[in-house]
């Protein structure tokens, strides 16, 4: 099982995460140009799809998981961030502006969860294990 400092540094670097998110995305406002949410595929995926295998993956090494139960907490974690973020934008409504119009962009909103991002979340802690586990 998942110690309870693990459970802290994990709460911290989602802490962390939200900061940057809230950071860079004021960042885009200013400058408007959202390098992470341009096209680097033909097939729709950004720089912020990339970010959330990273993080996954990232979060695998450091709570090496070892049972079902810390993996299935894993998964469960993305749904939950995605609740959060769904919340998030219920409370910054006024942040929130469309980009659909604009070309080779991944995200209409960066500040909406996408379905697929839990793909991605999942294709981290794929990598974790084809890189670790073998």
């Amino acid at each position: 099982m998942i110690s309870k400092l693990k459970i802290i540094c994990i709460i911290c670097f989602v802490l962390i995460t939200i900061a940057f998110v809230y950071i860079y995305n004021s960042f885009v406002k200013y400058n408007h140009y959202d390098i992470l949410n341009t096209n680097i595929t033909r097939i729709n995926i950004c720089g912020w799809n990339v970010l959330h295998i990273v993080a996954y993956f990232m979060l695998c090494v450091y709570i090496s998981p070892q049972t079902k139960y810390d993996y299935i907490l894993l998964i469960l974690s993305s749904f939950i961030w995605m609740l959060l973020e769904h919340s998030a934008n219920k409370l910054m409504i006024k942040h929130t502006e469309e980009i659909c119009n604009e070309a080779n962009t991944c995200y209409c909103n960066p500040y909406l969860y996408k379905f697929d991002d839990i793909i991605f979340n999942l294709a981290g802690i794929m990598l974790y294990l084809i890189l670790y586990k073998n």
